[in-house]
């Protein structure tokens, strides 16, 4: 299997290239947000599929991950990407330069000082952004994926500002496509009247679908040869209980493989609960009041308001007192320390984790399941009877 598989989904880039370029029913041209849960595929399509779509159609295409550097100012990976495509695409005339020596000089009315990274005199992104559109003589698609994060610093929220500036100066010319895991904070960027982008519309990315499951099951049983061939049915499923995350599938697919010892199903259900039991064991540790104001954020998603009225008596209501707003101040600063809370600048807070939304639903379901405790005769006894109403939450991956 040392072969990689790749599923490609050339159709759809297209789609959005075009809209981005206003040839479709969607006018894309003032931007593109696109969301999408984490591990389920985003980045591939970006770097295989759009990017080559993109070049196709003669637009230079400048990618940026904002979480390739953890550490790094989301705004200076923006900013250096850009730089980085304006070297990468120097002019002829431009080496010639710099092979005279020369630090400062204009081309085609910029102003250039090679001494400062040959970023243009102001060192600003609009000018870069100009700057590469002059001298690469093509429409430039500014892709930011995991854009969210700019949320996190002023610098990010102001090349937020920067980015927008740059669209409408260069409209036509440059296009903007930021893709993240988070829909919620997306969506706060472009919700809030004081972000750049407010009133863009946020898309949901398709997930992988069977066409995946379909293709990846046929690329396995021909690499099987004489082994016992895979279900694509139960394959479909697996990806299903996993999230449609293809390498979580991959990993459930050779374990699977490699031991045969359970349904391909059931490994999958049993690597989701692992999964879950995770968020179970931290959130077991929590105080009620810090666990009522999860719930409640987890619930409300981009409309949280932790110390509403409503909010106030839903703590009260699951604590079973009364719960003051210090007290609820305490606890989303906890939760925020134990990566469980993200607040923006403005004050309001979301689910750190896309997938706490889909945790706390299986944890009701799998509570509301639960049998009632069997006394101390039963569990002495060698019966091998289920207490009545037992039923598997499959769903869940339990």
């Amino acid at each position: 299997m040392s072969d990689p598989f790749l599923f490609r989904r050339v159709g759809m880039a297209d789609e959005m290239v075009r809209s981005l370029l206003g040839e479709t029913m969607f006018d894309l041209r003032s931007g593109v947000f696109l969301a999408a849960p984490r591990r389920t595929g985003k980045t591939t399509f970006l770097r295989y599929d759009f990017v080559p779509a993109l070049v196709l159609r003669d637009i230079l295409p400048v990618y940026v991950d904002l979480w390739s550097d953890r550490k790094a100012d989301p705004s200076a990976l923006v900013m250096d990407a850009v730089r980085n495509a304006v070297r990468n695409g120097e002019p002829t005339a431009l080496k010639y330069v710099r092979a005279m020596g020369l630090e400062k000089f204009k081309l085609g009315g910029l102003s250039f000082d090679l001494s400062r990274a040959n970023a243009l005199v102001g060192d600003t992104l609009m000018a870069t952004l100009a700057s590469l559109v002059e001298t690469s003589s093509k429409k430039v698609a500014l892709i930011i994926d995991e854009a969210q994060t700019l949320l996190n610093t002023d610098d990010g929220r102001n090349c937020l500002f920067a980015l927008k500036a740059a669209r409408d100066a260069l409209l036509g010319d440059m296009m903007l496509v930021c893709t993240g895991s988070y829909r919620d904070k997306l969506v706060y960027m472009t919700m809030d009247r004081e972000q750049a982008f407010y009133g863009a519309a946020v898309r949901d990315m398709p997930v992988l679908d069977r066409k995946f499951t379909d293709a990846y099951t046929a690329w396995l049983n021909d690499k099987l040869k004489g082994e016992d061939h895979l279900n694509p049915e139960e394959v479909f499923v697996a990806f299903e209980i996993l999230g449609h995350e293809p390498e979580a599938l991959k990993e459930a697919v050779h374990e699977y493989v490699f031991s045969r010892d359970l349904p391909l199903t059931e490994v999958a259900m049993a690597r989701r609960a692992s999964a879950w039991q995770q968020y179970d064991t931290q959130f077991d540790g929590l105080s009620s009041v810090k666990q009522a104001v999860l719930i409640k954020i987890i619930e409300d998603g981009e409309r949280s308001s932790p110390f509403s009225t409503q909010s106030l008596q839903s703590y009260a209501d699951y604590v079973g007192e009364t719960v003051s707003t210090s007290s609820v101040q305490t606890a989303l600063e906890g939760l925020r320390s134990e990566g469980l809370v993200w607040k923006s600048f403005r004050g309001n807070y979301l689910p750190e984790h896309t997938d706490l939304r889909d945790w706390l639903k299986c944890r009701r379901e799998r509570e509301l399941l639960i049998p009632p405790p069997v006394d101390v005769v039963a569990i002495e006894d060698n019966s091998t009877t289920e207490p009545e109403g037992h039923v598997v939450d499959k769903g869940c991956g339990l």
